[in-house]
């Protein structure tokens, strides 16, 4: 029953991230850090490790929302020459990057 709660959660604690992200323009992190820290006590993490824990996981998922994001909206947008290369340039080299590491 534990794990139920525990999903349920971080589910709410997704949804309620993104809403005030969307509405508000804060930052997801700012919901879903604390509900981890939580959730990780909860669980029975050290809790010397716990914050950094919950810090990277939030950190972590700009790793994919990022590139992914820039890359659906760079098309759509009519951006000044100079932005448009720095950005498919920052592209490039986040792929080069993720292929290299894995």
């Amino acid at each position: 029953m534990e794990i139920v709660s525990l999903v349920v959660a971080m589910l709410l604690a997704g949804a309620i991230g993104g809403v005030l992200a969307g509405l508000l323009g804060v930052g997801g992190g700012i919901v879903i850090v604390p509900v981890l820290e939580a959730a990780l006590a909860f669980v029975g993490v050290d809790p010397s490790v716990r914050m950094h824990i919950a810090v990277a996981t939030s950190l972590a998922t700009i790793i994919p929302t990022g590139p992914s994001s820039s890359r659906r909206c760079l098309p759509l947008l009519r951006w000044p020459w100079p932005s448009r290369w720095l950005c498919r340039l920052m592209t490039r080299i986040f792929r080069t990057t993720y292929h290299v590491v894995s």
